[in-house]
């Protein structure tokens, strides 16, 4: 296995997708949903392609946006997605 999704970023995962379902359709929200596995991929493959953000954490964590959302994940074998967060919102220190 390349990557693993956390259990926190399904969360966040299933919210986005339910926000698109409901004001784009399913389609959409399907469209959405293969988008975020194609960029787990691509992060597997290249994981240092997001940056490291010290101003919001000092875990050995990078940050990857998608023009919409940071997805947040932790290099490694796997390499492991911990949240997504809407780019809309400050990210909050953790």
């Amino acid at each position: 296995m390349r990557y693993k999704v956390l259990p926190a970023a399904l969360v966040d995962l299933s919210g986005i997708e339910a926000y698109v379902a409901s004001n784009f359709g399913i389609v959409k929200a399907e469209e959405v949903h293969a988008k975020f596995f194609e960029i787990f991929e691509l992060l597997a493959k290249f994981p240092l392609i997001g940056h490291v953000r010290s101003d919001v954490t000092r875990k050995p964590v990078r940050f990857f946006s998608d023009g919409h959302n940071w997805i947040i994940y932790k290099p490694g074998k796997p390499l492991e997605i911990q949240r997504i967060h809407p780019a809309r919102m400050k990210l909050r220190r953790f």
